[in-house]
């Protein structure tokens, strides 16, 4: 694993190209996966539920669940990233997620 931040590719430009966020959420989640090694999905919240909505179905232990809006939350499996690398990585994705 290569050393920095994780930084997304014209994440503002592509947040706002889809009036989807599904497929925003998808690229995220590729991103993620083949840059650190990181499993993601994201979800839906409605209340005290997060339903599936997008990212890695493959998923077998959740360990992390991190409220991104009021819409949406990523839950994530290991990560073996530096934790400054991904404190920085989740507040980019809380900037640019949809609302």
């Amino acid at each position: 694993m290569v050393n920095g931040t994780f930084t997304f590719k014209n994440a503002h430009n592509r947040s706002g190209q889809y009036s989807n966020p599904q497929k925003w959420f998808n690229e995220i989640a590729e991103e993620l996966k083949s840059k650190w090694g990181v499993q993601t999905y994201f979800c839906e919240i409605f209340g005290n539920r997060w339903s599936f909505f997008a990212g890695d179905q493959t998923l077998d232990i959740p360990l992390h669940r991190i409220r991104l809006n009021e819409h949406y939350g990523m839950i994530t499996g290991e990560i073996p990233c530096p934790v400054y690398v991904w404190q920085e990585t989740v507040e980019q994705i809380k900037k640019f997620a949809p609302a």
